[in-house]
């Protein structure tokens, strides 16, 4: 198994999916920061399913920058040969979304 799954499965424990849909975005808690090596793409975890290893998160780095949720298999996918090419950024604290550097208010 991908040694990032479970470290984002053990960060996102009292995270469970949809436990933080009633909030405003900007009280919701964004425990870790992914990003991809290749590209400025970067999503902010707020919820895991680590049953069927999903993630809902605020995605960065793409035409727009919105709410989604994805699995982490798909994540897992994207390598650039042979490492892997999406990485938890181990200096990210957890934080609200409004205290984010781009805080955008989308509820």
């Amino acid at each position: 198994m991908w040694k990032l799954t479970e470290t984002v499965k053990a960060l996102m424990v009292n995270y469970p999916y949809r436990n933080q849909e009633n909030k405003n975005s900007s009280e919701v808690v964004i425990p870790v920061k992914l990003f991809d090596t290749m590209s400025s793409i970067t999503w902010w975890l707020s919820e895991y399913d680590a049953e069927n290893r999903i993630a809902f998160w605020y995605v960065t780095g793409f035409y727009e920058d919105e709410w989604w949720s994805v699995s982490l298999d798909e994540l897992e996918s994207l390598k650039f040969w042979p490492m892997q090419r999406i990485e938890r950024d181990e200096w990210f604290k957890e934080t609200t979304f409004s205290k984010l550097p781009f805080h955008k208010d989308n509820s």
